[in-house]
């Protein structure tokens, strides 16, 4: 088991299809589908319309992630007034290494 310092994925034994689906939606969604995305200092945060099926999407994503990665601190926002959805994913020092990695963050940004 991993000690609360290190930065490893804890997969569970039956969870191998929905890590790969929660992996591909990371990818296809989060790095592709946001409307806007900010570093911050201890992770990132995406912006998104707050359509039903992708709040649902994000949802699902984040039961899982918390699972698998328990590293992360995972928040989703959406303001007042239908203003947009937010996922914030942050953590301790290197995760957002790790966070650019998971989602394919370095063919998209210049940090």
């Amino acid at each position: 088991m991993p000690t609360n310092k290190e930065t490893i994925c804890v997969r569970p034994v039956d969870a191998h299809e929905r890590r790969e689906e929660s992996t591909a939606f990371a990818a296809s969604n989060i790095a592709k589908r946001n409307q806007e995305a900010r570093e911050l200092e201890d992770g990132f945060a995406f912006r998104f319309l707050p359509e039903p099926k992708m709040i649902r999407n994000i949802a699902e994503f984040v039961s899982f992630e918390r699972l698998c990665c328990p590293f992360f601190d995972l928040e989703i926002a959406i303001e007042r007034e239908s203003d947009p959805l937010w996922l914030r994913v942050r953590g301790r020092t290197g995760v957002k290494d790790f966070i650019r990695l998971e989602f394919g963050l370095y063919s998209n940004f210049s940090f």
